[in-house]
């Protein structure tokens, strides 16, 4: 029996020299993976080879190989074209396992490539990033089924050997067919004669249990009488050998054997002629191999392949979903980032910056060479202990605690800066680093001065005002005690002479002088009452009792006070009167106190939806102008009281002056368009 020139080039003969090449060629040429590969598979206990390009690759699978992993960008058009010519030079066992990685930028797509790729079905596309148990087990699998086609191979080439032997000989004794039969035993081939009426005339046990009978029940019956369901096929067969002298090859017979009751059975069949001394084909021999296994080893395969090839195509889309995803997800991170206000950084344990955002170039800072170098250096110094002390206590205690320090920029600004960190941590639960975000809180920080600042002025005032509350009581008091009380003393001791007097002139004199002293006790004491509160504002108006104010001012010192309206002002609520009257009545004791001049004006207007109260003059004025909300309102907190009075009204204190032009101070509220006198609800000026 001789091999054909296509599988005998390739499987040497049927001894210990068949080639079983269990090589995997790997060809990947670029960077270092084609060493990492290598490691990979051969701890796997895999025979690799790499092959340096395409060229290199064909030459190889040509001299032998179990399969092939490579990566895909090394397909071009030209190294396809070779590797689909020497794939179709495979014999007809092989079917040659490729695997391709893929990586879906670099090459082609995989499913058009693989439709460029003629010369075998065994192709298997492997998407990167790899793992490892899904690469080894890959490419297991694939020497697995190669392995199992040098199976087929053997048994084609025994079978073939067979055949060829059974047709240069006749088989005419038993001695010649125990020869045939030895050399198909150890094949595991099936080999029964036929006569030329179809009766079994030798069998061998390979043959019978095939069968499912014994040999010795065979001999004179028909196939059909065997196994009944291929009766009518063996019979035509018979007919057709005897009839033409022809062999038939590869015959599939299907069946079911009486060992094996209600199972499908597959055998492939060679029918040959068999010619006695005078040539005359007078018996048929018959070669068999079941397949069954075979079959369903091939199908399960096919079946995997197919699995595998969906798993791979679902493996892609959610690649491709994912990578759109994280795309999507990058553009978003990326936007918010590079959008937001805050500077986003990553620190080490030991505190080296790792990143920290582009909107560190708004402080004259470029991320590329603030990162590698430790953050301490551009806290200010001030804060430095601080900073360092609060950093240690989060990295040892595992804590997230903000910190806020001042940084000076290349430009000489200095800038607050409030650090909200969280601290990332391994399996283990060390502390790997820090990131989070720097938030610039320099205005918030001036805010917080400012009010530190007008607390404390407040905290001022309020003792002050404290100490001016006791001041005006003693002044009432002393007033009560050394003007009015003495007053009404020396009326006692006038009363007391009156009633000793004899003379009636004398006593008429002494009435008069009581009838003085009451009268100044009187002006006194309406006079200290003025100062608390007038009563023709309750019984007059606001107007009435400013020209009131104003006559009485002037009388007490020596002062001409002008007095000046414009609109109506009956209609104002009573708490409104009242706050105007006492801020006049202050602003009018500091022109007295301060102003250094013998005359001053104040003004009342009202118009549609506002109304004013100035009093102004021509003297010192202050000493400069200050903001009015830091304005220092002299010694005295009156005028204090008044602005804070007229911002709860809504209204608010304007205050124009500069040394030696005398000053201007206008008291302002704004109405309600009615007219209603009630104030309207809005912002101060």
């Amino acid at each position: 029996m001789t091999v054909s020139g296509e599988d005998s080039a390739r499987s040497g003969s049927l001894g210990e020299d068949v080639i079983r090449d269990e090589r995997v060629l790997v060809l990947a040429p670029y960077g270092g993976d084609a060493p990492l590969l290598h490691r990979i598979l051969s701890r796997a206990g895999l025979d690799v080879q790499e092959c340096g390009d395409p060229a290199d690759l064909c030459r190889e699978i040509r001299a032998g190989a179990a399969a092939a992993l490579l990566a895909g960008e090394t397909l071009t058009g030209e190294s396809v074209a070779k590797l689909c010519d020497i794939l179709e030079q495979e014999p007809s066992w092989s079917d040659f396992p490729l695997l391709i990685m893929t990586s879906g930028s670099k090459e082609a797509n995989p499913w058009e490539l693989g439709q460029r790729i003629r010369g075998t079905s065994y192709l298997i596309f492997l998407e990167r990033p790899l793992r490892t148990a899904v690469l080894t087990s890959a490419v297991r699998t694939a020497v697995q089924a190669r392995r199992r086609q040098y199976q087929v191979r053997d048994e084609l080439m025994a079978r073939r050997r067979a055949e060829e032997d059974l047709r240069k000989s006749v088989v005419t004794s038993r001695r010649q067919f125990a020869e045939i039969d030895a050399i198909y035993r150890s094949a595991h081939v099936g080999l029964c004669v036929l006569d030329w009426q179809g009766r079994f005339v030798r069998i061998n046990d390979r043959m019978a249990e095939m069968n499912g009978l014994p040999a010795s029940e065979h001999l004179g019956k028909t196939p059909g009488e065997v196994v009944p369901e291929i009766g009518k096929a063996a019979e035509s067969l018979l007919t057709q050998v005897l009839s033409t002298g022809e062999p038939i090859l590869n015959v599939e017979i299907h069946g079911k054997t009486p060992a094996r009751s209600g199972e499908e059975r597959t055998w492939i069949e060679h029918w040959l002629p068999l010619e006695d001394e005078d040539g005359q084909v007078t018996r048929v021999s018959v070669v068999a191999q079941e397949i069954t296994e075979r079959m369903r080893r091939e199908e399960e395969l096919r079946r995997l392949n197919r699995e595998l090839n969906r798993l791979n195509e679902e493996l892609e889309e959610r690649v491709r979903e994912r990578t759109a995803n994280l795309a999507e997800s990058e553009a978003r991170y990326r936007g918010l980032v590079e959008n937001t206000l805050d500077i986003p950084f990553s620190l080490a344990p030991d505190g080296r910056i790792r990143y920290v955002g582009p909107q560190a170039k708004r402080y004259a800072f470029e991320p590329e060479e603030v990162e590698g170098r430790h953050f301490f250096q551009f806290v200010h110094p001030e804060d430095r202990r601080r900073v360092v002390a609060g950093f240690r206590m989060m990295v040892e205690k595992g804590e997230n605690l903000p910190l806020d320090f001042r940084v000076r920029t290349p430009e000489g600004d200095v800038r607050w800066l409030e650090q909200r960190g969280l601290l990332v941590k391994d399996g283990y639960g060390q502390v790997t680093g820090i990131t989070g975000v720097l938030r610039d809180v320099t205005e918030r920080k001036r805010v917080e001065v400012l009010q530190a600042r007008q607390r404390q002025q407040l905290r001022h005032l309020a003792a002050r005002l404290a100490s001016a509350q006791d001041e005006e009581q003693r002044r009432i008091a002393q007033g009560l005690h050394d003007d009015v009380a003495q007053l009404l003393t020396a009326c006692s001791v006038q009363l007391a002479l009156a009633e000793r007097a004899t003379d009636s002139g004398r006593r008429r004199a002494v009435h008069d002088e009581i009838d003085g002293l009451l009268a100044e006790a009187t002006e006194k004491i309406r006079s200290l009452s003025f100062d608390l509160y007038s009563s023709a504002l309750h019984r007059l108006g606001l107007e009435k009792a400013l020209e009131e104010l104003c006559q009485d001012m002037s009388n007490r010192y020596g002062m001409t006070f002008r007095m000046a309206s414009h609109g109506e002002t009956g209609d104002l609520d009573g708490s409104v009167e009242i706050v105007l009257f006492k801020g006049a009545r202050e602003l009018l004791f500091n022109v007295v106190k301060h102003a250094g001049v013998e005359e001053a004006a104040l003004s009342l207007i009202r118009e549609h939806d506002s109304l004013s109260l100035t009093v102004e003059d021509s003297g010192v004025g202050f000493p400069e102008a200050p903001e009015e909300e830091h304005v220092d309102l002299g010694k005295g907190v009156g005028l204090f009281g008044v602005r804070e009075r007229m911002l709860e009204l809504g209204g608010g204190m304007r205050i124009e002056t500069a040394p030696g032009e005398g000053s201007r101070v206008t008291l302002y509220l704004p109405l309600w368009d009615t007219g209603a006198g009630r104030l309207r609800e809005g912002s101060v000026e």
